[in-house]
This record gives C-alpha cells, sequence and structure tokens, in this order.
C-alpha cells in the first residue's frame, strides 16, 4: 500500500505492477549472488555460513536505508 500511496487511482495498477517486478528481479538476483558465494566457498558448511552471512548484512542494509528514508520529509 505504501508503494502505491503516492500514485494517482488511474496509475495505481501501473505502480503495483512495478513494485511487484522490482521485487521478483531484486529476488531473483539476491539469489544468484548468494548461490555463486555459496558455490565459491565450494558448498557445505562454509558456503552455507557465507551466504547466509552476506543475505542477513544485505537485510539490515536495507532495513538502515528504510529506517534512514522513512524518517526524511518528502
Amino acid at each position: 500500500a505504501v508503494a502505491v500511496d503516492g500514485v494517482a487511482a488511474e496509475r495505481s495498477g501501473t505502480a503495483a505492477a512495478l513494485f511487484n517486478v522490482a521485487r521478483m528481479a531484486g529476488a531473483t538476483l539476491g539469489i544468484a549472488v548468494l548461490g555463486a558465494a555459496f558455490a565459491a566457498c565450494g558448498g557445505g558448511g562454509a558456503g552455507l555460513r557465507l551466504a547466509l552471512a552476506l543475505g542477513g548484512a544485505a537485510q539490515l542494509g536495507g532495513a538502515a536505508i528504510a529506517w534512514w528514508a522513512i524518517g526524511r520529509p518528502a
């Protein structure tokens, strides 16, 4: 809802579709990057630890950016 609140009603479908495309592209890219990190370590426990650490860092970075952006006036 937040992603399309600032869009005129006649454009809300386009805004929602663009949001969904961006979300799916981000998920696809994230899986590819984490899979490559997992494979670069030869898989197993070491690869899993690296992939989880990178994923966690990306989540924390995204949360920090959102926290900073939401607190700013438009």
